[in-house]
């Protein structure tokens, strides 16, 4: 006899177009920067970024995925995509990372399951892009983020689960962003830094 769900557990399943329609009632904060994470999801095609356009994008891969509760309400989403930056400082050599593009977790979800931290859905749906980040280690060792100065529940939660601050902060759209980062593969990342090094 199979166990009862837990009904906290959560569905994960990849964004695709077809789904678009489905998450434009997502919404995760009122300030700006959240404002922003929620429309990124939403905007259609057309829009200069937007999750349905970064799909598609062959220059700049993108993934999506939704993480939802077995009945159907959406917790939250994440993507990855692939970056080359700076490690660690403006003269250092060029890193190929994989980079936490956009995750949010849904205005009614946050902060629960109500316990240890370990068990809430922001922490879940960062473990699992972690691992999915993972099986790119030898080719992309860091996984990186940026994120806005004032969002210091994100910034707690990921310095928590292992992201340090090892590079500056980076302005964007006029804002201050920390960067942080950590570091999948340390073998992979001096291979790499070696071979950036004697170029």
């Amino acid at each position: 006899m199979s166990q009862p769900r837990d009904e906290h557990e959560l569905d994960k399943e990849e964004f695709t177009e077809d789904q678009w329609q489905e998450v434009q009632d997502f919404q995760c904060g009122e300030s700006p920067y959240q404002v922003a994470v929620a429309n990124w999801l939403k905007a259609d095609k057309d829009a200069e970024e937007s999750a349905v356009k970064a799909i598609h994008d062959n220059d700049r891969p993108c993934r999506v995925w939704l993480y939802r509760l077995a009945d159907g309400r959406l917790v939250g989403f994440g993507a990855l995509g692939k970056s080359r930056w700076r490690w660690t400082g403006k003269k250092d050599p060029w890193v190929p990372i994989s980079s936490v593009t956009w995750y949010a977790v849904h205005s009614d979800f946050q902060g629960k399951p109500i316990g240890p931290k370990e068990e809430r859905y922001s922490y879940r749906i960062l473990e699992d892009l972690i691992g999915e980040a993972q099986v790119d280690q030898e080719t992309h060792p860091v996984l990186a983020l940026n994120v806005h100065k004032d969002n210091t529940r994100a910034i707690d939660l990921y310095m928590s689960i292992g992201f340090t601050e090892e590079l500056s902060s980076r302005v964007i759209d006029g804002e201050e962003h920390r960067r942080l980062a950590v570091v999948l593969n340390d073998e992979a990342l001096k291979r790499i830094l070696a071979e950036q090094s004697k170029k």
